[in-house]
């Protein structure tokens, strides 16, 4: 029988049950971000190795490709186009001190 390598629990978001999950299993307990979830620091320290965002980041910048264009083609502003922040390597360091 193949053994998995982590146990990837999408929708689980209360730390009690990850803490519970986590005590049982030899292997990592992964959750996927979803709303209404708990600061991801608690759930780290309940026991979780890696929350995933899923299309989270897709959505978002979506989100932010539509409202640049929606104010460059009615309202003529470019800045939304060319504004760019945060550059990759402040997003990794970002992300980096939630693991910390």
């Amino acid at each position: 029988m193949a053994k998995s390598g982590a146990a990837f629990l999408p929708g689980l978001r209360v730390a009690e049950i990850v803490s519970a999950i986590a005590n049982r299993l030899d292997i990592p307990v992964n959750i996927m971000g979803v709303p209404g979830m708990p600061a991801i620091s608690e759930l780290f320290a309940a026991g979780c190795r890696r929350c995933s965002l899923g299309s989270t980041s897709f959505q978002l910048a979506h989100h932010h490709a539509r409202k640049g264009v929606h104010q460059f083609s009615l309202q003529g502003q470019t800045a939304s186009l060319f504004n760019h922040e945060p550059r990759y390597p402040t997003m990794n360091a970002a992300l980096n001190k939630i693991r910390a």
